[in-house]
């Protein structure tokens, strides 16, 4: 799990004996908040957050991408709710929606932006170090 969601888990199961999980690994960090990405088809005219206003942006609402895409957005003067439609769609369904056009953005943490960069399906708009917000991903294990 991204940070987002091992946080939530953690502050819901902690008092329930039966659902306590414990984090047992740290499978990746970044201090700046690098592991999470916007991207964009490669030949989309968007240069900067901004540019998305308006769009349709797939993102696994509840997920560490999902958790830099609002922050990038209220950095950058939009509303998150208002001002984008983001369309709540696991990694490779987004990554889908994105080749076919019906998204214009795709928010995601490591490593489906980066996958689709490296294929030269898609571009990279936004990386979460700008927010300069530590990032971590890491396994979690019900206690029981």
């Amino acid at each position: 799990m991204g940070d987002y969601p091992l946080l939530i888990n953690a502050s819901r199961t902690q008092g329930i004996d039966s659902a306590r999980t414990e984090l047992v690994s740290i499978t990746g960090y970044n201090l700046r908040g690098a592991l999470n990405m916007v991207v964009v088809g490669k030949d989309a005219k968007a240069e900067t957050l901004a540019d998305l206003k308006g769009t349709k942006i797939s993102a696994s609402v509840g997920s560490a991408g999902h958790g830099t895409l609002v922050q990038a957005l209220e950095k950058a003067g939009i509303d998150p709710v208002g001002e984008v439609e983001t369309v709540n769609q696991q990694p490779p369904v987004g990554a889908s929606a994105l080749e076919a056009g019906t998204v214009q953005g795709y928010a995601q943490f490591v490593a489906w932006p980066g996958l689709l960069v490296f294929q030269d399906k898609a571009r990279l708009l936004y990386d979460g170090a700008a927010l300069d917000v530590p990032t971590f991903h890491g396994v979690v294990l019900r206690a029981a």
